[in-house]
């Protein structure tokens, strides 16, 4: 049995045993995730429990649940991507996502960092970088922490990072910082898109999954040291235990949630008690989202300012203009970025 073979089989374990407890199903995600899950799980788990290999190589590829650029760039020399203004106005925006990190002093971690294969991702490369446009961002975000907090704190830190999908923000973070533990929280079925990537990604790393969280009562600090990564399904994010954390992650996620779910997370122990919070999200989720949330409903307040900015990575785009055209147009809502130490 090969490697793959070895981690699929672990995989369709943990689904199975999640289903047979009534696990899968969540309530209230608010209705833009509420869609995503009538049709992303199918296209590489068939029956809630079996793994379509061949969709699970592909799984960044094929984007299930989460979009990226450039989109089915196949060969730098293929025509269509010079003719098509959609793809012409992809790649203007990840030369300027490099640029963002050369100016920001992060080009390094791009160089030192170049984008994994695991998924078969389309990858842009520009002068001497492999990257695609949620690698080059995730990068930034790494530098910020490299930045803000990594001084802070001790090589062994605890990061989680809420809304994980695959992993990719945590997968970055453990390369750079060897000695850090990271606990990934989301929906089951993308903790199993993360299980496959971290796996092939870190041949050697323990990772803690739903079998091994699902009979101790609490996630607390000596397990955690046990594990590189610790993926934890949304509905056990209660059992971690408060002050396990040092370092509170979101990318993207707490704007879409309902507000109930927005609540929840950000009202319970591994939130209220860890001691940096480091998010980047929009201004306001309307009009994308109908969630109702703004700035003003995160409670930064609870923290000393580190470091704030409208964060350059995520405000703009192209569309396609006329077919072998492309335009400019802003996003509705611009991100902020902000780093904390709770006061």
């Amino acid at each position: 049995m090969s490697r793959e073979d070895t981690i699929i089989e672990s995989i369709e374990e943990d689904l199975r045993l999640q289903r047979e407890a009534g696990k899968l199903s969540q309530q209230n995600l608010g209705k833009e995730w509420a869609r995503r899950m009538l049709t992303e799980p199918g296209r590489f788990i068939e029956n809630e429990i079996r793994l379509k290999q061949e969709a699970l190589r592909d799984f960044r590829k094929d984007q299930i649940f989460v979009g990226d650029l450039p989109v089915g760039r196949r060969g730098i020399f293929n025509l269509f991507n010079f003719m098509d203004g959609a793809r012409r106005g992809h790649a203007k925006m990840l030369k300027e996502s490099l640029g963002v990190l050369e100016e920001a002093g992060f080009l390094d971690l791009l160089r030192k960092y170049p984008i994994s294969h695991v998924g078969n991702p389309d990858i842009f490369c520009h002068k001497g970088c492999r990257f695609t446009f949620a690698w080059a961002r995730h990068i930034y975000f790494l530098g910020l922490f490299r930045k803000y907090i990594a001084p802070r704190l001790k090589t062994d830190f605890t990061a989680l990072d809420l809304g994980s999908n695959y992993g990719l923000f945590s997968s970055l973070l453990k390369s750079e910082f060897n000695g850090s533990h990271n606990i990934l929280v989301d929906l089951p079925q993308q903790l199993s898109l993360a299980h496959y990537y971290l796996s092939l990604n870190f041949p050697e790393a323990k990772i803690a999954t739903y079998k091994d969280l699902e009979k101790p009562d609490v996630i607390g600090k000596d397990m955690i040291k046990r594990y590189d990564f610790i993926l934890v399904p949304c509905y056990f994010y209660d059992k971690i235990a408060k002050d396990a954390v040092d370092v509170f992650t979101n990318f993207m996620s707490l704007q879409e949630m309902s507000r109930e779910f927005f609540d929840y997370y950000l009202t319970r122990g591994p939130f209220l008690s860890a001691p940096f919070f480091f998010t980047v999200n929009r201004y306001q989720s309307a009009p994308t989202y109908d969630n109702g949330l703004t700035i003003l409903d995160y409670p930064l307040g609870d923290f000393e300012r580190i470091h704030f900015a409208t964060t350059p990575i995520v405000g703009q785009r192209y569309k396609r203009k006329m077919l072998f055209f492309y335009t400019y147009f802003p996003y509705a809502s611009q991100h902020f970025e902000f780093i904390g130490k709770r006061a």
